[in-house]
């Protein structure tokens, strides 16, 4: 069978061979995709046995803790939770908990008035979305309590947390709430070190 390019070799010389014709990208939009984020040294791809998890757990507005992996890999497990589930069409907010006080973490992730008195947060942003929250393992020991109310009362957030040690050793050490701890590890899906199979 022809290739398209061959049966119009004058396409060629319309598109030069770093840019594609309006035909072949019409082809690659019919390709099946997979989650790609770009990383400092390679791409991070999703294997068949991520993507079939991800796929189960996508739907559902059940929280979902990450484990394990590279921050990149992390990160687009995070995002293809949310572009494989009906919150698709909302916005994917990213809020990094790392080294930020409680006062910083109140106000930027729940909304001050810091900024101004209709200042919103990350949540706010988030609304009908998903809402990514990296490093959950480092929220204040005093902001727990009010993101534990936010995870039982909200219904517009889907919610998805990463965190960079076992939250059951932080529970131990009093680091963190036990209550909080086992909400957020209800659902769990460990990733590899490697970040690059599963």
């Amino acid at each position: 069978m022809s290739r398209p390019e061959d049966e119009y070799p004058n396409d060629q010389r319309k598109y030069p061979s770093n840019q594609s014709s309006p035909l072949r990208g019409a082809l690659d939009d019919l390709q099946p995709r997979r989650a790609v984020v770009a990383c400092a040294t390679d791409e991070v791809r999703l294997t068949p046995g991520l993507e079939s998890q991800i796929a189960r757990l996508a739907p559902s507005r059940v929280t979902v803790l990450l484990r394990g992996g590279t921050q990149a890999l992390q990160e687009t497990v995070a995002r293809a939770l949310h572009d494989r589930s009906g919150r698709a069409i909302g916005p994917f907010a990213l809020f990094d908990c790392a080294g930020l006080l409680s006062d910083a973490i109140e106000q930027q992730l729940f909304g001050g008035p810091a900024y101004s008195k209709d200042a919103k947060g990350v949540i706010h942003e988030a609304e009908t979305g998903t809402l990514y929250v990296v490093s959950i393992d480092e929220l204040p020991l005093l902001m727990q309590p009010r993101f534990l109310r936010f995870l039982d009362q909200d219904k517009l957030v889907r919610v998805v947390v990463s965190a960079r040690h076992d939250l059951l050793a932080h529970v131990a050490r009093g680091l963190f709430r036990q209550d909080l701890g086992e909400r957020l590890m209800l659902i769990e899906l460990s990733l590899p070190e490697s970040g690059r199979s599963v």
